[in-house]
């Protein structure tokens, strides 16, 4: 007896906790992007309540989700749909974030996104750390290969961060066997084209009131032209004794 009465009640408990909306599909799944890729994408959500849900905002977890619309909106049982646009640009690895339709009164209903972006230039490391900057300035070397077009074409606009940076890039075999952890140059029959990157930075272009280093820079390549090849450079400007 007290086993049947405790089974109507683990049940009443769960559905107390359960969703009132319900999406379709229960997860989106992205498949594998191309960084800088697009995809629409539409997410059906009903109504299982016996109340009228009003929706007051649409937020995401990340930047991939752009242009969201939502219903303003759903009567018990209806159903609405939720859409928006996953932009890549600027994406790399694993996608595992939610959509969020916020009820009125605070209530959020998360819808999962998965998938991955692929980018075709690699940039190792993505942050480069100068260290203490001394008045003469200081350097840094990077390296960049492609696992889609191991022949590709590499370039650097000296103008980013008012001239803060300079770059000399040098063509080079790259044993990537251990990557993301470590690169090196190599010369083994099994190394990949790639290239050896130089990086300089002028400390007269460093504003005066700056004592530490905080620049996103970027490299473009026309057979890439959405790729995003960015780098965070970090360092200390060193004080005088």
């Amino acid at each position: 007896m007290k086993l049947r009465a405790l089974v109507p009640a683990l049940l009443l408990a769960c559905a107390a906790f359960a969703d009132d909306l319900a999406f379709s599909p229960a997860t989106v799944d992205l498949g594998t992007l191309e960084q800088g890729d697009s995809k629409a994408v539409s997410v059906k959500a009903t109504n299982l309540s016996k109340k009228t849900m009003k929706f007051v905002d649409c937020v995401a977890q990340g930047r991939g989700p752009q242009k969201l619309v939502w219903p303003g909106q759903l009567k018990p049982g209806e159903t609405g749909t939720v859409s928006f646009e996953f932009v890549s640009t600027g994406l790399r690895g694993t996608i595992e974030e939610h959509v969020t339709l916020v009820e009125e009164g605070e209530t959020t209903h998360p819808v999962l996104l998965v998938g991955a972006v692929s980018a075709p230039v690699e940039l190792w490391p993505a942050m480069v750390d100068f260290g203490w900057i001394s008045p003469k300035g200081g350097e840094a070397v990077l390296y960049a290969f492609s696992p889609k077009k191991p022949e590709f074409k590499l370039a650097f606009d000296a103008s980013q961060a008012d001239g803060l940076f300079s770059a000399k890039i040098e063509p080079v075999k790259l044993d990537t066997a251990g990557y993301p952890e470590r690169l090196a140059e190599s010369r083994s029959a099994k190394a990949i084209p790639g290239w050896k990157i130089t990086l300089k930075i002028d400390p007269a272009k460093l504003p005066a009131d700056r004592k530490s280093l905080g620049v996103l820079g970027s490299f473009s390549s026309p057979d890439f032209p959405r790729a995003s090849v960015e780098f965070y450079a970090v360092g200390y400007r060193e004080q005088k004794k």
